[in-house]
């Protein structure tokens, strides 16, 4: 709601009646009948009544005495001739100049002599002061009177005198003004000083006699605001009219509202009653289509039934035709007594047939039942329940929404997710759903797009989610009914950055500043975390320093720890998951420890390699991938069996890569994913191992019957990923990366917008870390280091393009020296930080 600053100012009502609206001669003030304000040709306002007093003393003028007007200073009785004339004779005077006359007469002193038509001059008769001025040479043309304020000489109107003078606008305007606006105020007083006006404190809301109470003194001292009661109470009235126009003009908008909602009620009924008009359409067109339908069952049974018939009546022609040629021949030909015996026993036979024939095969009897079974009644329970209405108590203005996020800051390319939550008119909550809910999004260059996917829930709340791509502010208007629900439009402000979710560990995770003394041992410290996982709602962490498995929620909070004696030595380097199994590899120990997590039982494995560095999962539980000291990369069982030793130098002799400094394996299929950090900028690739694959695999792994495995395949397919030119995502003005994808055999390059596929900008320079392939939204997430900080770029596997960055705000630690990454089933990635021994989640989707 708006709000006014109102400025009262007091002006004494008598005073301003006095001064400005009162007559100056008779002290009366001036109204609309005796004492109508008129205009004098000086400027000055006097009084009806007045100037009728002062009209009857006028001045009759003439033509013919020679006296001048100045003579009337002395002598008021006296008239004017032919010097008050020239006044009248320079209008004459200048009509002639402007028709181009100027031949006029010139008088003894050099001026121009003015003539005035004697036929413009009307004889008039003047008493003043009793006695009557009349001469029979002399013509009355004008009457003059005196301003008593300003002495000035004013000729009266010729044509109505007095009546004929102009009102005063102005006075006019101030006395109606006064009419409609006065109001008598009265002025509170003290009950016991009844000449002393009550005092108000604005502060303490309070009105007081500054002669009875002790607030007076107090309120001074402590610098309140203190004002007359009567300005209090004539601000308060302002106030009150102020806020009850307002109100007035809300019920107005209310009334307003209630009226075009049941305009729009009216149109909705309309558009109901032709869809139920159209629905029962469709049900006539379905028992339309049953009527056809037994109508030609009808037909069937009547044609079925004549064809039969027709056959008996052939049957019949035919018999008789016969008969009728058999007498035709007896006629004709004489038979033999034998002959004709034989005649008489055939048409004996035929007469027995004809019993047969004399009786329709077929009948007319056809009935048509429609009550032989309980079909009525189950229609009409059907038609009970065919069609219904759909209405909704549902009351806008106090529906509300939440967002759903725990973060209080909303990063560019992340998801926000929004729930609203409906009421009725009393503010129960809705149970079911079917609101017509609709969501417009503007985005910080006023682009407006409509939310399509929000989810009803059929509880009372709406769902739904959208993916800011630029950084600015964005408005979001929640309506139901095409109605704003309660606080909308929502603002939210983007930024550039990724707030995490927590931190664990570290000494002194609080400060910004870098230091290498903030390991520990207790339950919330670590001592070179080096590899992290998450399975089952759970995160462990190899804390290596520390011989231990710290195992955390997702949420942050400490669980417990998994010691045994795989984790001694402060030598484990890596950290994997085989179904329910927690495997560790210890490269002093040079072996692979298993530890089941449902009875504790832990099994060692030779690995018979030197200095085993870091482990990786594949697509394939029984299957991993190890790399050593000197870089190379094994492909070994859950056993340490190493199923092929020279993986990396198929690999760099395909791809052209000379120093793989992280890599991480495909859960979906057989593909691993290496980052190169030969050059100054390294890459990441995404390789095929389907040359690694065989049918039998499973069931040799199972056997271990290593010896049968057999590789099918030679040659290996490479895809080259490119980091962006700008790790960090832009400022307010950054649009939508808009990626391209260019193919080259078997080499694929992944850009944006913001660069080119050399990558030459030192900005983009660093080193890949740790890579991680998550399997639920098929993307790769690869942590890249350099000289300051860590950041996670975040690639797109399906759409085949580079998304984003995640990166920590200026508030918090950066990341330094990113080990492991690993992510969740709810789209959050953790960070293991083995410099700062600290552990970090992010957002990511």
């Amino acid at each position: 709601m708006s709000s006014a600053l109102i400025e009262t100012i007091n002006i004494n009502a008598d005073d301003f009646t006095d001064n400005f609206l009162t007559c100056p001669t008779c002290m009366l003030p001036y109204d609309d009948s005796e004492h109508t304000p008129k205009l004098l040709p000086c400027s000055h306002t006097l009084c009806r009544s007045c100037l009728d007093r002062i009209a009857s003393t006028a001045i009759p003028i003439n033509n013919g005495s020679g006296i001048n007007l100045d003579s009337l200073n002395s002598s008021p009785t006296v008239l004017i001739n032919n010097s008050i004339s020239r006044s009248i004779a320079a209008a004459d005077a200048a009509v002639a100049a402007i028709n181009g006359s100027s031949n006029l007469p010139i008088e003894q002193n050099g001026s121009p002599r003015l003539s005035v038509n004697s036929s413009r001059l009307s004889s008039t008769s003047l008493t003043s002061n009793n006695r009557n001025l009349s001469n029979s040479n002399q013509q009355f043309i004008d009457l003059c009177i005196r301003c008593p304020i300003c002495r000035e000489n004013i000729v009266l109107p010729r044509n109505g005198g007095i009546a004929s003078l102009p009102p005063s606008f102005i006075v006019n305007q101030l006395l109606d003004l006064v009419k409609n606006q006065r109001s008598r105020d009265i002025v509170p007083r003290c009950v016991n000083h009844t000449n002393e006006e009550l005092l108000f404190c604005e502060t303490c809301d309070k009105s007081f006699c500054s002669l009875c109470e002790s607030h007076f003194k107090m309120a001074s001292n402590a610098d309140h605001i203190i004002i007359p009661f009567s300005i209090a109470i004539k601000r308060m009235t302002e106030i009150f009219l102020f806020k009850s126009n307002q109100c007035i003009n809300s019920f107005n908008l209310a009334l307003a509202n209630v009226q075009n909602e049941i305009v729009s009620l009216n149109k909705t009924v309309e558009n109901v009653a032709q869809v139920v008009e159209r629905s029962f359409d469709d049900l006539k067109l379905v028992i339309d289509k049953r009527k056809q339908e037994l109508l030609r069952d009808l037909t069937h049974i009547k044609e079925n039934k004549t064809h039969l018939l027709n056959d008996q009546i052939k049957l019949i022609v035919n018999e008789k035709q016969k008969i009728e040629l058999e007498c035709k021949q007896y006629h004709q030909k004489n038979l033999e007594s034998k002959q004709l015996g034989h005649q008489i026993q055939n048409i004996n036979e035929k007469l027995d047939c004809l019993r047969t024939l004399c009786e329709p095969r077929e009948n007319c009897f056809i009935n048509y039942e429609y009550k032989h079974n309980n079909c009525i009644e189950e229609i009409d329970d059907q038609l009970k329940q065919f069609g219904r209405f759909k209405i909704s108590n549902t009351y806008p203005p106090l529906c509300n929404y939440r967002i759903v996020s725990s973060s209080s800051v909303y990063s560019a390319n992340l998801a926000i997710e929004i729930q609203i939550e409906t009421v009725d008119y009393y503010g129960q909550k809705r149970k079911d759903g079917g609101d017509p809910v609709s969501v417009t999004i503007t985005d910080p260059f006023s682009r407006q797009f409509s939310v399509d996917n929000i989810q009803d829930l059929n509880n009372g709340s709406y769902n739904f989610k959208f993916i800011p791509n630029i950084v600015g502010k964005y408005r979001l208007d929640m309506n139901i009914f095409s109605r704003c629900v309660n606080k909308s439009p929502l603002y939210l402000n983007i930024v550039d950055y990724v707030e995490s979710l927590w931190t664990f560990g570290g000494a002194g995770t609080s400060s910004q500043v870098f230091s290498f003394n903030n390991k520990g041992s207790s339950d919330r410290d670590f001592n070179m975390p080096i590899s992290v996982r998450c399975l089952d709602n759970k995160i462990y962490i190899l804390d290596s320093g520390n011989n231990r498995i710290k195992i955390l929620s997702e949420q942050g909070q400490f669980i417990g720890h998994l010691k045994h004696d795989g984790l001694a030595q402060s030598s484990s380097t890596a950290l994997v998951f085989s179904d329910s199994n927690v495997i560790t590899m210890n490269w002093r120990l040079k072996q692979l420890s298993k530890l089941s997590i449902e009875d504790s039982r832990l099994e060692n494995f030779a690995l018979n390699l030197d200095e085993p560095i870091n482990m990786m999962e594949t697509y394939h539980s029984q299957l991993f991938i190890v790399q050593d000291n000197k870089k190379k990369l094994y492909l070994c069982t859950i056993r340490g069996e190493i199923l092929f030793d020279s993986l990396e130098v198929k690999i760099k002799a395909e791809c052209g890569l000379k120093n793989i400094s992280s890599f991480c394996a495909s859960f979906s299929e057989m593909t691993m994913f290496v980052a190169d950090a030969s050059n100054s900028c390294s890459s990441v690739y995404e390789i095929d191992l389907d040359w690694l694959t065989n049918y039998t695999l499973g069931s040799i792994l199972e056997s271990h019957n290593l010896k049968n495995i057999k590789w099918h395949k030679n040659e290996i397919y490479c895809r080259k990923l490119i980091s962006p030119v700008n790790q960090k995502m832009l400022s307010s003005s950054l649009t939508s990366l808009n990626s391209t994808l260019s193919s080259n055999s078997t080499l694929t390059t992944f850009t944006t917008n913001s660069g080119t596929s050399s990558a030459s900008s030192s900005k983009s320079c660093g080193n890949y870390t740790a890579l991680w392939h998550d399997r639920h939204t098929n993307k790769l997430l690869a942590a890249k280091s350099d000289k300051q900080k860590t950041v996670i770029e975040v690639f797109d596997l399906d759409k085949k393009c580079y998304q984003y960055t995640i990166e920590s705000s200026q508030s918090e630690k950066h990341l330094k020296r990113v080990t492991s990454i690993c992510t969740n089933s709810s789209g959050q990635v953790v960070c293991v930080d083995l410099v700062q021994n600290f552990v970090k989640m992010f957002k990511f989707v």
